[in-house]
């Protein structure tokens, strides 16, 4: 896509009517998401729109415990219109949505200490070999049990706290 896009933060504001804009988009782009559309809306995080207002790219996060590291993480996903520019928007989507995070981290709080992503795109898979990406500075940090990459970044001043 060689227009600019718009990046629109929406972590904790997702409305009824983006809600139902999120589900056309999902709809629309015959991308899976697993569980209920409106509860995966919630979880939405970052919009990228095109220069006409239409969302090409979605990234959410979802606090989750990841036992290995006995830590709570952000699992990051992001989904991309086949239009946009799947990889470079993509890295857009997890920079983007990590400076965002990463501002609202508090080291003295309860809450997720980084982002936590799986490589589920085998295209993907196949261009991350470095162990620390050089756009995302994300760290390799093993397989999952369906044998895709699991990749994690800490946010800036992240305190271990195990659980």
């Amino acid at each position: 896509m060689s227009t600019p896009l718009i990046f629109d933060n929406v972590f904790g504001e997702v409305t009824p009517s983006l809600t139902a804009e999120l589900t056309t988009y999902w709809s629309s782009s015959d991308l899976a998401v697993a569980g209920n559309m409106s509860e995966r809306a919630k979880q939405v995080a970052l919009l990228a729109r095109s220069a006409e207002g239409e969302i090409v790219g979605v990234a959410s996060v979802e606090k989750t415990y990841h036992a290995p590291f006995k830590h709570d993480f952000f699992l990051f996903r992001a989904s991309v219109s086949r239009t946009a520019g799947g990889q470079l928007l993509s890295s857009q989507l997890l920079n983007k949505t990590f400076d965002l995070l990463n501002d609202r981290y508090d080291p003295n709080s309860d809450t997720a200490i980084g982002l936590l992503a799986s490589i589920q795109n085998k295209h993907l898979d196949r261009l991350f070999s470095e162990a620390v990406g050089s756009r995302s500075k994300m760290v390799f940090i093993g397989y999952n049990q369906r044998g895709h990459q699991m990749r994690i970044r800490y946010f800036d001043d992240a305190r271990l706290n195990p659980k």
